[in-house]
């Protein structure tokens, strides 16, 4: 019972402080397969921002995202990968280092906002993650090629 009232109380304070915030920022390790996501811990994070309705925006470091860039270069297949990435998510399969905090806390979820939502909802935020990612990449290259086209026809100009 205490464990109980524990997550209980650690919700609360959690969603207070998300209320104070106003946002919450998730800093995932890769694009296939998140640690992040695998523990009930930071699912339960999510659910609270989710059921708050506070923004989140996930973030992965630099050789993540040069990885997520590189499958999207391959085209369909990489493209096919990313999608089973975002296919796979689901929330019911996080563990926690003590059963009994993961009891409690999938209790906590299935009770307040449930899986298949929190599922979707995470869905969501990785793929505005994505979709970032290829706009970013896609001013990076667009304005590369359009700095070597300038400077070629100013060469040209010159001689």
């Amino acid at each position: 019972e205490q464990s109980r009232v524990g997550a209980d109380v650690l919700g609360s304070r959690f969603e207070g402080q998300l209320c104070r915030v106003g946002q919450m920022v998730a800093i995932l390790d890769t694009w296939d397969n998140p640690t992040y996501l695998t523990r009930v811990w930071t699912i339960f994070e999510q659910s609270c921002a989710i059921r708050m309705k506070v923004p989140v925006k996930m973030i992965l470091p630099p050789e993540a995202c040069l990885s997520l860039e590189r499958e999207l270069e391959k085209g369909t297949e990489g493209i096919s990968r990313v999608k089973a990435a975002l296919v796979s998510v689901d929330s019911r399969n996080a563990k926690a280092h003590f059963e009994e905090d993961e009891r409690l806390v999938k209790e906590f979820i299935a009770r307040e906002i449930g899986f298949d939502n929190v599922n979707e909802q995470v869905v969501a935020f990785m793929i505005g993650f994505v979709g970032d990612q290829i706009e970013d990449h896609l001013r990076t290259v667009i304005t590369n090629m359009r700095r070597e086209c300038y400077h070629r026809s100013s060469l040209q100009v010159l001689s």
